[in-house]
């Protein structure tokens, strides 16, 4: 549990814990209101704050039993709701002696901060576990909220794509028809081609201006034979 750093006053406690650094690194990762877990816990923990709960000294057991076993991820009910978790054991190592051994062999300030909790351990054995845990109904909603953004993004381009398709067919390809009317009347004299051409300049559906289109072509056709 604990860094290889060499016996010195000078050198503080907190420094040589690696409990202490994990638990500082991560100290993010419990923010309130964010669904997730971490906890470095161990029973008989030198710390109170971080005694193994009933779940954790479950999951040090089954790494207890099952020695060869290196990682667990399962779901478990924490307070009510479901989590998606992941622990690992924490063994003692040599290195973890000088502050988990012997009382009289540990730093004075060590005791002086904690007492006598936490000494007697021994090497290989399993102190603790890491232990990471996410809502699974957290992560859902952080899940669907990011595929409603997505969707809501796409929506919008989709809408400004056709939006902006119509008005540029309108520019490009009825604007054009309408002045072929235009052209239309220039050419025509009688009153049954002046007619066509307002039945053209009422028209706003495709079919509609190429039907009369046609209709007109048939007209000049006739009038000029």
């Amino acid at each position: 549990m604990t860094l290889s750093l060499k016996r010195t006053a000078k050198i503080g406690v907190q420094a040589m814990s690696s409990s202490y650094i994990s638990r500082k690194i991560m100290a993010g990762v419990n923010a309130p209101g964010e669904g997730t877990l971490y906890r470095r816990v161990a029973i008989d923990a030198r710390n109170p704050d971080y005694e193994a709960n009933l779940l954790e000294q479950e999951l040090i057991g089954l790494f207890r039993q099952s020695n060869r076993e290196k990682f667990w991820q399962g779901y478990k009910v924490i307070d009510g709701e479901e989590y998606y978790v992941m622990a690992r054991p924490v063994r003692f190592t040599g290195e973890c002696m000088y502050c988990h051994g012997r009382a009289e062999d540990a730093p004075a300030e060590l005791l002086e901060r904690y007492g006598y909790r936490g000494f007697g351990k021994e090497t290989d054995t399993i102190a603790g576990v890491d232990f990471v845990g996410t809502s699974v109904p957290k992560s859902v909603g952080r899940v669907q909220q990011t595929i409603f953004t997505y969707f809501a993004f796409f929506a919008l381009g989709a809408l400004l794509f056709f939006f902006t398709t119509n008005v540029l067919f309108r520019l490009l390809v009825v604007n054009n028809l309408k002045r072929l009317n235009t052209v239309f009347r220039r050419n025509v004299e009688d009153d049954e081609g002046s007619a066509l051409v307002s039945q053209l300049e009422q028209g706003d559906e495709i079919d509609e201006l190429v039907d009369g289109i046609e209709q007109m072509s048939e007209h000049l056709f006739e009038a000029r034979g």
